[in-house]
């Protein structure tokens, strides 16, 4: 267990450019590295500043989410512009999604995001398939139409 654990810490060590004595060309890996939200979801509602500034200590520049409870979309992108966190995603509810995708299309463009997640579309158990998400494609491509 200690020799994997090592081997990923070195792993991760090459790919993020920590020890360029590894890397002789600085970091191998140059794309930004990015963090889903939810990860924090314990810390959020604690400090939010404070749980920016680890995610930004982390090196990481991109994430995905909404604006935590108790602040606006545009008091958080502040917050995450300010320490060079890009919101590229954010969420929303098959549901929500399928009855009236403008709120969701609103509170992306107020993050500055430019993609919207559904984590979720019904289907039968063990049966989901290209046509379950093609349904919700429709709605949204229907959506947008008008």
């Amino acid at each position: 267990m200690k020799k994997i654990l090592f081997s990923l810490c070195m792993a991760t060590t090459l790919v993020l450019g920590g020890a360029d004595s590894f890397a002789q060309k600085g970091k191998l890996y140059t794309f930004p590295i990015g963090v889903e939200s939810y990860t924090y979801r314990a810390s959020f509602p604690k400090n939010v500043i404070a749980t920016l500034d680890t995610i930004k200590a982390l090196g990481i520049t991109d994430m995905e989410g909404g604006a935590p409870k108790g602040m606006t979309e545009a008091e958080f992108k502040k917050l995450c512009d300010e320490r060079g966190i890009k919101i590229s995603a954010t969420g929303g509810g098959y549901e929500e999604l399928a009855k009236d995708p403008m709120p969701a299309i609103n509170k992306a463009k107020a993050l500055g995001a430019s993609f919207i997640m559904c984590a979720w579309i019904p289907h039968e158990r063990g049966k989901f398939n290209l046509d379950n998400a093609k349904k919700l494609l429709r709605i949204l491509i229907g959506s947008a139409k008008r």
